[in-house]
């Protein structure tokens, strides 16, 4: 059986002149096509690689903002739960003072009142008078 090329090869010793180069032009057609075709299909295919690199190179950073936001979401609620912390024991602290201040008067006032009643009685008369 012959193969295609013998073939081709046969049909154009047969044909002559005109028709010869007709058949030739359109072989060279035919092959200028495919060569085209292979090449579009080529930068097709590179087209479509570079795509896709640069698909999962903004996904590789949208997951690392992602993570950064996640992280920063974390800090946010710890520093949250550190400040609500610190609101407590500055409010406990307050009303230990505010307790303490009432205390020292109370003292301050019991020992001011127990120092009048010490005073010698000439000053109280003197008062009087």
């Amino acid at each position: 059986m012959l193969s295609s090329i013998q073939k081709k090869n046969g049909r154009r010793k047969k044909l002559t002149g005109f028709r010869k180069e007709a058949v030739l032009s359109v072989e060279r057609t035919y092959e200028a096509s495919w060569d085209a075709n292979n090449r579009l299909f080529y930068e097709h295919e590179m087209e479509i690689k570079a795509v896709k690199s640069a698909a999962e190179f903004e996904s590789e950073r949208y997951e690392q903002q992602i993570d950064a936001l996640l992280i920063y979401k974390m800090k946010h609620e710890e520093s949250e739960k550190i400040i609500a912390s610190l609101e407590k024991e500055l409010e406990k602290a307050q009303t230990t003072i505010e307790k303490d201040r009432k205390l020292h008067y109370k003292e301050m006032k019991t020992l001011a009142s127990s120092k009048l009643q010490l005073l010698p009685l000439e000053n109280d008369n003197e008062l009087a008078n």
